[in-house]
């Protein structure tokens, strides 16, 4: 097995991975940065990728282009298998052990799909570009579909469902919708695209729970003026092939249902040993080194990062 010892090994090369590694390196520090993708992706901007509103050059900036400057950061582009916190170091597919004087833990978040059946092998989760790319796939196959065969119609070809209303949930809708009205009827007949129905269900009685009263009647307003259909107060059961049932008993026929359901920290950091919390997040001091193993860091979605309250802040950009 080959070994190569780097200063800092930073795992993940989201907003909090991409941070560290320029901070490091404006003091000269050697830094291995490794992920999975050759690029960095602007996560807000992720579901306007898959309503086709964007291109994916609009939100993925290649990670050697961004450290071209900066000799000290090395890029190895690889898919981590193990993670040894005690011995900071990490295993890659193709056998490589990379071992640091530091451990920097930035791997994220993917999708949780709490167990319902059928969600993780039919729901489109949308938390990547690579999540983007196949459900917008999925979104023109449909059309497609559609355009060849009205009798598609009838079985959800044109609905989209939409599962939780959180900020995901809620901009997808709303970005579906409007390319319903806008981008489909371009597509399809104005009278075959009026077919599409696009639903946002949640097992909470509104959207935004986390913010304001008014900011959620605010956004339930719009999401209804735009055309989307509310199904809140109901979880979802069943995730199938060609559609969703509901706490109620209620089935909506689609052949794209997009997850926005919850996320969990990356599998990567099960069976490592380390502190998880709530998530499956690693439990992380104020200055986000994990209790308990010298020289390992948690950032971003991998932690649960406590403000100066001891309250777990947010998994938001601004926080990673």
């Amino acid at each position: 097995m080959t070994e190569e010892y780097h200063r800092v090994v930073i795992v993940g090369a989201g907003f909090a991975g991409v941070t560290a590694a320029n901070e490091l390196a404006a003091k000269g520090i050697d830094v291995l940065l490794i992920d999975r993708n050759n690029y960095h992706q602007f996560q807000p901007l992720i579901y306007q990728v898959a309503t086709t509103q964007i291109a994916v050059t609009d939100v993925a900036r290649p990670l050697r282009a961004m450290f071209r400057r900066t000799p000290s950061v090395c890029v190895k582009t690889a898919e981590i298998t193990s993670i040894d916190p005690g011995e900071r170091a990490v295993t890659t597919a193709d056998g490589i052990t990379y071992r640091g004087g530091f451990l920097i833990l930035a791997a994220g978040s993917e999708a949780n799909f709490f167990g319902i059946p059928g969600a993780a092998e039919h729901a489109f989760p949308l938390y990547s570009v690579d999540d983007a790319a196949k459900l917008r796939s999925r979104f023109l196959g449909a059309l497609d579909a559609a355009d060849r065969d009205e009798a598609y119609i009838d079985k959800g070809a044109l609905n989209v469902v939409v599962v939780g209303a959180g900020p995901t949930g809620v901009e997808t809708a709303g970005a579906v919708a409007e390319s319903m009205r806008s981008a489909v009827p371009a597509y399809l007949s104005p009278a075959l695209a009026a077919s599409g129905r696009v639903y946002l269900a949640d097992m909470l009685p509104s959207v935004l729970t986390p913010f304001s009263e008014r900011s959620q009647r605010y956004a339930e307003a719009k999401l209804r003026e735009a055309g989307v259909e509310l199904r809140l107060d109901l979880g979802v059961t069943e995730v199938r092939k060609d559609g969703v049932t509901l706490s109620d008993g209620t089935e909506i026929l689609s052949r794209t249902v997009v997850w926005a359901g919850g996320l969990k920290g990356s599998s990567l950091l099960s069976d490592t040993g380390l502190p998880l919390g709530k998530g499956g997040r690693v439990e992380v001091a104020p200055d986000l080194t994990v209790p308990g193993f010298e020289g390992v860091y948690a950032l971003g979605d991998s932690a649960n990062i406590p403000d100066s309250a001891g309250s777990p802040l947010p998994q938001l950009g601004s926080v990673a």
